[in-house]
């Protein structure tokens, strides 16, 4: 890849991010009016679906999305074999910070730098304004 492909590439992943950094108080409103319409159905029936109407818009809301849960952890551990469910099983960090003392996380945890990196744009310089085109 050139340089000035990878120029190009940083220069149009800063642009988005400027663009999607205006957009996040709209994305917040759309989720807190998404929380508020959702419990508006929270006691209906699972399999029903509705439908909310305002003025200039009508919500379609769903009805509830399938989801799995294992309920007996001892049944499936026992049937699967205690090693082989150990070899399956996920316990979530935030599970293990707050159920056992972090002078014992030595001993089965691992901790290293392999996470994504960030990526943070600057503006080089003060960005030229957008010129809108007519249509």
């Amino acid at each position: 890849m050139t340089k000035s492909e990878r120029s190009a590439i940083v220069d149009e992943f800063g642009e988005l991010a400027r663009q999607l950094a205006q957009a996040k108080p709209l994305r917040d409103r759309y989720d807190r009016l998404s929380k508020e319409i959702q419990s508006w159905y929270e006691d209906k029936p699972a399999d029903e679906s509705f439908v909310a109407e305002g003025s200039r818009y009508t919500v379609q809301v769903s009805a509830r999305q399938t989801e799995r849960t294992v309920h007996n952890k001892p049944w499936l551990c026992n049937w699967m074999g205690l090693e082989r469910f150990l070899d399956h099983a996920t316990i979530g960090l935030r599970s293990i910070d707050s159920l056992v003392p972090k002078v014992w996380h030595g001993e089965f945890i691992t901790e290293a730098q392999t996470g994504r990196r960030s990526l943070t744009p600057v503006a080089a310089r003060a960005a030229a304004p957008q010129k809108k085109i007519a249509a």
